[in-house]
Protein backbone atom coordinates (compact mmCIF):
# COMPACT_ATOMS: atom_id res chain seq x y z
CA UNK A 1 0.00 0.00 0.00
CA UNK A 2 1.04 3.34 -0.81
CA UNK A 3 0.50 5.50 2.14
CA UNK A 4 -1.84 7.96 0.89
CA UNK A 5 -5.65 9.20 2.35
CA UNK A 6 -8.06 6.65 1.69
CA UNK A 7 -11.56 6.59 0.86
CA UNK A 8 -14.11 4.59 2.81
CA UNK A 9 -16.83 2.72 0.59
CA UNK A 10 -18.74 1.21 3.10
CA UNK A 11 -19.51 1.38 6.87
CA UNK A 12 -21.81 -0.49 9.06
CA UNK A 13 -22.10 -0.68 12.51
CA UNK A 14 -21.09 -4.34 14.81
CA UNK A 15 -19.62 -5.60 17.38
CA UNK A 16 -19.56 -2.50 19.86
CA UNK A 17 -17.60 -0.68 17.20
CA UNK A 18 -17.60 0.62 12.83
CA UNK A 19 -16.36 -1.81 10.59
CA UNK A 20 -15.16 0.14 7.44
CA UNK A 21 -14.22 -1.35 3.85
CA UNK A 22 -11.34 1.66 2.71
CA UNK A 23 -9.52 1.98 -0.74
CA UNK A 24 -6.66 3.38 -1.76
CA UNK A 25 -7.24 5.69 -5.18
CA UNK A 26 -4.03 5.87 -6.12
CA UNK A 27 -3.30 2.19 -5.62
CA UNK A 28 -6.50 0.87 -5.64
CA UNK A 29 -5.47 -1.09 -2.78
CA UNK A 30 -8.75 -2.41 -0.30
CA UNK A 31 -8.67 -3.15 2.93
CA UNK A 32 -10.76 -3.69 5.95
CA UNK A 33 -10.76 -1.70 9.81
CA UNK A 34 -12.46 -2.23 12.70
CA UNK A 35 -12.64 1.00 14.57
CA UNK A 36 -13.90 0.93 18.74
CA UNK A 37 -14.39 4.02 20.78
CA UNK A 38 -12.71 4.49 24.11
CA UNK A 39 -13.91 7.47 26.59
CA UNK A 40 -12.95 6.88 30.15
CA UNK A 41 -13.75 10.40 30.69
CA UNK A 42 -17.22 10.30 29.35
CA UNK A 43 -17.94 7.28 30.86
CA UNK A 44 -16.64 8.68 34.85
CA UNK A 45 -18.85 12.03 34.14
CA UNK A 46 -21.65 10.12 32.77
CA UNK A 47 -21.79 7.88 35.90
CA UNK A 48 -21.08 11.06 38.36
CA UNK A 49 -24.41 12.46 36.67
CA UNK A 50 -26.04 9.05 37.58
CA UNK A 51 -25.44 9.15 41.10
CA UNK A 52 -26.05 12.69 41.46
CA UNK A 53 -29.70 11.96 40.27
CA UNK A 54 -30.08 9.39 42.75
CA UNK A 55 -29.64 11.17 45.64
Amino acid sequence: MCENETHVYNSRRKNGGVWRRRECPNCLTRFSTFETILCNTLDEYVQKRIQNKKS
